[in-house]
């Protein structure tokens, strides 16, 4: 049986796709980012040895597929938000001052963060939202260093080392 908690972030993917109907980038970043939830949850349920780890393996996964397919600046910051994730999880791995206290909630938090961003997102360029409600959704996202414009995109890692 999954918590309450779980069950508002499952609610809350469920929604970022539902008004994210033409934005495709941000349908499959949330659909990722939902397998990946999935997956350490079930994974942790089940009782399996070495959940950090596993928790480690998924996220730098998720990091290498986004950052050989991002294209727009926010997925640059969904990208920096799994990032954030894999320092979390080697935390945990280290037995850093990162107690189980903290751990499952950071996590949380970080997946809340990727809706947020996907779903602002989603607002924009659905055009949902009325043009002053845009423009401070704007102003917020571009705070957060995201816009809904293409990066100057680094090359991916594999790349760089060419």
């Amino acid at each position: 049986m999954i918590s309450i908690w779980q069950f508002g972030l499952l609610v809350g993917a469920l929604i970022t796709i539902f008004i994210s109907f033409k934005n495709m980038r941000g349908i499959t970043w949330v659909l990722i980012a939902a397998l990946n939830f999935i997956l350490c949850t079930a994974f942790q349920r089940a009782g399996l040895p070495y959940h950090p780890g596993f928790v480690l393996f998924l996220d730098l996964s998720t990091c290498i597929v986004i950052d050989i397919y991002r294209k727009y600046q926010w997925e640059l910051q969904i990208y920096n938000l799994f990032r954030i994730s894999v320092i979390v999880s080697i935390c945990r791995i280290f037995e850093l001052p990162l107690t189980e206290t903290f751990y499952t909630p950071l996590l949380e938090f970080i997946n809340w963060l990727v809706l947020i961003i996907v779903f602002n997102q989603s607002l924009i360029s659905t055009n949902i939202v009325g043009h002053y409600v845009k423009d401070y959704i704007t102003v917020g996202l571009s705070f957060f260093g995201c816009s809904s414009r293409e990066t100057a995109k680094t090359p991916a890692w594999y790349k760089r080392w060419r």
